[in-house]
């Protein structure tokens, strides 16, 4: 037996016990020719303390021991001394004296200190088996595992059936390039692993199991961002004959059960809900930061007739006038107000208007066109108070919002108005549009992805061609502390633009690219040049030669199914499809260029 006890088990009521402790060396200590060992395992540390006085030969060898040195003691369980006890220390009354001590392993030299934090992060890789012994590293596999058993054991009770799904599949259209994996058994033909587990989902639906959940692997061969990675790990949910009231409810459960278990938090449910227009209009983003004030006001209707022509002319437009107050920002340095407009300009302003009150008086160029009226509207709607200042945005709605919520988020950060303790402010952000239109594509796009379906109530709207106004049936729960990606793109529009990349990298048009066997190093980074969806006859040969699958997306039959980011699958009419360039299929000609594709299938490995 290695050990009785775990080293974050030993309490007053052990003493005079005799127990076998085994760990890491985590610290020691030499005190005039005592020697006091912290000795580690994963539940914590008891301080061993080696007597020349009481065993020589033993006070000897513990002299030899360093960190991360790998031993066994056994011993008896006795009090510290009065004035030594260690608070901060679970184990913190007692102490080891050892009667035995058994070296198991040497350590090397240690190639960082494991109560720091590495910056290399080619160091903390290559010695990966050392970092995770870093106490936040363990922390983190620990609470990640009581996440994952919460989850389950809620889902459970809510009568939801975990399925395992494949890894190695088809390819099929989503938002991102496929991971691809060539077989052995079938040169020239590849599996696909999976972004999500969408068509196993939508088949249990179909087969009637109702309630499934998956803590699944998904993998995107993407660029890594700050919220973005390769491979992940997502709660992935589907249900038939469910509303998304139903949806809501199971989803703030978990997350109140989640938070209790791992962290012992009470989150208050249920949730709080904004619609899309709400929270854009209140807080210029889809994913509103509600720790600190400053919301956005609407100052249409108080500009509409005036003298001022950058704010009338805006309205006119069919735009905009919002403004947000900066409480106590009238002292504002140069350097903060030429960093703020350069954010305006950046995100599509055209400059930036603001006004400083200082001494009772408003500082600004352009409070000489503001009659008194719209004064006083500006000191009702906004409060304004001495050292107040006032930014404002006048554009279309959409780049007036965004550019008042940037502007929102770096002045919280200069007066540092976000709560530095935790503050778990969870929020559904409802009814997003479904489309959004693109200037430099001259069309709409899914605004999210083209899976999405369309309210009911807003089916007509496609027959009329409505776009602005058709809202889909998706739910987004938001909170602090979670880094969500931007949505300012389509993901429905990144296989155009990986064409037009490849078209500009090589100079050429696509169909001028020659044989690939010279130009690409490996038929996965072909795989890759050519992942995007076919543009041409050319691409579409290339595409069914590295993505052999079939052309559509299979058809829900069962009730509607929502998974994790609650987006219904069932498709459109055959018009909403043509509306919806990412979706539609378009029809490619079967010619040319089959020399290209023997030279792609060559480069596959047997």
């Amino acid at each position: 037996m290695y050990r009785t006890h775990d080293c974050n088990s030993l309490r007053k009521t052990d003493i005079g016990k005799e127990v076998t402790l085994a760990g890491w060396v985590n610290v020691t200590r030499d005190h005039g020719g005592v020697i006091f060992i912290d000795l580690r395992d994963r539940e914590g540390l008891t301080q061993v303390v080696f007597r020349p006085e009481e065993n020589a030969q033993l006070a000897k060898e513990a002299h030899s021991l360093r960190g991360e040195d790998v031993i066994e003691v056994s011993g008896r369980v006795a009090a510290r001394p009065a004035g030594t006890e260690n608070t901060n220390l679970a184990t913190g009354d007692i102490e080891v004296i050892p009667s035995r001590l058994r070296i198991l392993n040497r350590a090397d030299t240690l190639p960082f200190p494991i109560d720091a934090e590495p910056h290399n992060e080619d160091l903390r890789m290559t010695h990966r088996y050392f970092d995770l012994r870093r106490p936040g590293m363990a922390r983190n596999l620990r609470l990640r595992h009581r996440i994952m058993k919460a989850t389950r054991d809620y889902l459970d009770g809510q009568g939801y059936v975990e399925v395992e799904t494949p890894i190695l599949s088809k390819s099929t259209p989503e938002g991102a390039r496929d991971f691809l994996v060539p077989s052995r058994l079938t040169p020239g033909k590849f599996y696909a692993l999976p972004q999500a587990p969408q068509q196993y989902k939508q088949l249990l639906m179909v087969a009637g199991v109702e309630k499934y959940f998956q803590i699944a692997k998904c993998f995107r061969d993407e660029d890594f961002r700050a919220d973005r990675q390769p491979e992940f790990t997502q709660i992935d949910i589907e249900a038939s004959f469910v509303t998304p009231d139903d949806i809501f409810a199971v989803t703030e459960g978990m997350l109140a059960a989640i938070f209790k278990i791992a962290r012992n938090i009470d989150i208050k449910t249920p949730f709080d809900r904004l619609t899309y227009q709400e929270a854009v209009g209140r807080y210029g983003s889809d994913k509103p930061d509600r720790r600190f004030g400053m919301e956005l006001v609407d100052l249409g209707d108080d500009f509409r007739s005036s003298s001022f022509k950058v704010f009338r002319g805006a309205i006119d437009a069919g735009g905009v006038v919002k403004a947000i107050n900066a409480k106590g920002f009238a002292g504002i340095t140069i350097g903060q107000a030429d960093e703020l407009t350069e954010i305006a300009k950046l995100f599509g302003a055209k400059g930036l208007a603001f006004i400083k009150v200082e001494n009772g008086e408003w500082k600004s160029p352009i409070v000489k066109f503001f009659s008194e009226a719209e004064k006083t509207a500006l000191q009702s709607k906004l409060e304004i108070e001495e050292g107040d200042c006032i930014f404002f945005g006048a554009d279309k709605w959409e780049i007036a919002c965004e550019v008042l919520g940037r502007l929102r988020l770096r002045i919280a950060e200069i007066q540092k108005l976000i709560p530095k303790s935790e503050i778990w402010d969870f929020l559904w952000v409802t009814d997003f549009p479904l489309f959004q239109w693109s200037p430099e594509e001259n069309k709409w796009n899914a605004m999210h992805h083209p899976f999405t379906r369309p309210k009911t109530e807003d089916i007509p709207l496609f027959e009329a061609k409505n776009f602005p106004e058709r809202r889909g049936l998706r739910r987004r729960p938001q909170w602090r502390g979670d880094r969500r990606r931007q949505h300012s793109n389509s993901r429905a529009r990144t296989a155009g633009k990986n064409v037009r990349n490849a078209r500009r990298q090589s100079g050429r048009s696509t169909t001028a690219l020659r044989p690939f066997a010279a130009r690409i190093a490996s038929w996965r980074a072909a795989a890759r040049r050519y992942r995007a969806r076919p543009r041409s006859a050319c691409h579409a040969r290339l595409w069914r030669a590295i993505h052999p699958r079939c052309d559509g997306v299979p058809k829900k039959q069962s009730g509607h199914g929502f998974d994790v980011e609650f987006t219904s699958r069932s498709r459109f009419s055959p018009a909403a499809r043509t509306e919806t360039s990412a979706v539609g299929r378009e029809k490619m000609s079967e010619d040319v260029h089959s020399e290209q594709i023997k030279a792609l299938r060559k480069m596959t490995p047997a």
